[in-house]
């Protein structure tokens, strides 16, 4: 290890919260019940729209996951915003927090 870094001891996730629903054209907002920091999502039919808060006030950007796919992602979470990517398309998601 070089001189100067310090090493960080991983915290190792063993829970989870388990959210599954369809996104409509309307958003929805997720309450997690607690601080998440791993959270991985898949969009089963359709393309579905993302956002995330970490003091569940202030969102992040929105981000679009296209159909039959899987995103994760290493960051603070309390909510979560879904919406689906196309207005009419209603699309299946499943959310998966990690603490």
């Amino acid at each position: 290890m070089a001189i100067g870094v310090k090493r960080v001891k991983e915290k190792v996730l063993e829970n989870n919260v388990t959210f599954t629903g369809t996104a409509s054209d309307t958003e929805t907002e997720i309450d997690l019940g607690k601080e998440v920091l791993r959270v991985s999502i898949w969009a089963y039919d359709y393309d579905l729209k993302v956002c995330r808060s970490s003091n569940g006030t202030t969102y992040q950007d929105w981000i679009e996951i296209k159909a039959d796919n899987f995103y994760s992602f290493d960051s603070k979470t309390r909510k979560i915003k879904v919406v689906n990517a196309t207005s009419g398309y209603n699309a299946k998601y499943q959310i998966v927090g990690w603490y």
